[in-house]
């Protein structure tokens, strides 16, 4: 996987991108929900957020939905998180 000099993902490692910065729990991790929703089985989504609890909201929804949370990285006070969604489910 390729990543920016910054520590984010680049645009080439994912098919989609949410930009959640500024946005309030829940809703980062509701908008991602709605995204994977509507994505297919293997594809890659990189979520951005600004808020502090989502590392912990992540990490617990993709364990609890079976998505693979592939890597999480904080860089200049914002979150970056890279999930692959599967199949469970469908």
């Amino acid at each position: 996987m390729s990543l920016l000099h910054d520590g984010a993902f680049s645009r080439e490692g994912f098919d989609c991108k949410l930009d959640a910065t500024d946005l309030g729990s829940p809703m980062p991790l509701l908008c991602a929900n709605q995204m994977l929703n509507a994505m297919e089985a293997g594809q890659l989504m990189h979520v951005i957020s600004t808020e502090n609890e989502s590392m912990t909201n992540f990490i617990s929804f993709c364990e609890s939905q079976g998505h693979a949370l592939l890597e999480k990285r904080v860089v200049a006070n914002k979150y970056h998180y890279l999930i692959r969604k599967t199949d469970v489910g469908l």
